[in-house]
């Protein structure tokens, strides 16, 4: 209580040395924070793309194990067996008319079909087979890798999703 009194009845002022010191103090600790935030925003962007194209590679997965085994079987075939030839017998997911639409990389996409765009960025999707030698496994599954590329900040970025698709007879 005596204090309180002692500075109310006071008559001492702060001195600008004082006030600057504090001032400056107080700059040096807004600006930390203010780096702080800054790199918090770019991280959460960072991963929010990285989430949509998990989820890109997630619907584009879903999207190939609903297609008729027998055709994606066919179409992948050469690859199954040769590692090499795996870029050749790929396909490129592609939104045409609403709706996924797949192609070979030799065959030419229609006059309808765009990238998959989500929050105003592209998505290319490009999903791949893998080696299965084994012939009885080869009859009912397919390992497949998605491949979803994109462009943050003028940098490509790509993130990926194995899994297999299965023949009718399984699911």
């Amino acid at each position: 209580m005596n204090l309180l009194k002692y500075v109310r009845n006071s008559e001492k002022g702060v001195t600008l040395l004082e006030l600057l010191l504090a001032m400056t103090i107080l700059s040096i600790v807004l600006l930390t924070f203010t780096r702080f935030f800054y790199q918090a925003g770019t991280f959460n962007h960072t991963n929010q793309n990285k989430t949509v194209a998990l989820n890109v590679a997630r619907n584009a997965m879903m999207y190939m194990e609903k297609q008729p085994f027998i055709k994606v079987r066919t179409d992948m075939e050469e690859a199954l067996l040769d590692e090499s030839k795996r870029a050749e017998y790929s396909y490129k997911l592609m939104i045409c008319n609403d709706s996924y639409q797949y192609f070979l990389p030799s065959a030419s996409s229609g006059p309808n079909c765009e990238l998959i765009t989500i929050n105003s960025e592209d998505y290319q999707v490009t999903v791949y087979p893998e080696k299965m030698e084994d012939p009885t496994k080869r009859k009912y599954y397919i390992p497949v890798t998605v491949e979803v590329r994109w462009e943050a900040d003028g940098n490509p970025k790509t993130t990926t999703l194995a899994g297999t698709i299965k023949s009718e007879d399984l699911r």
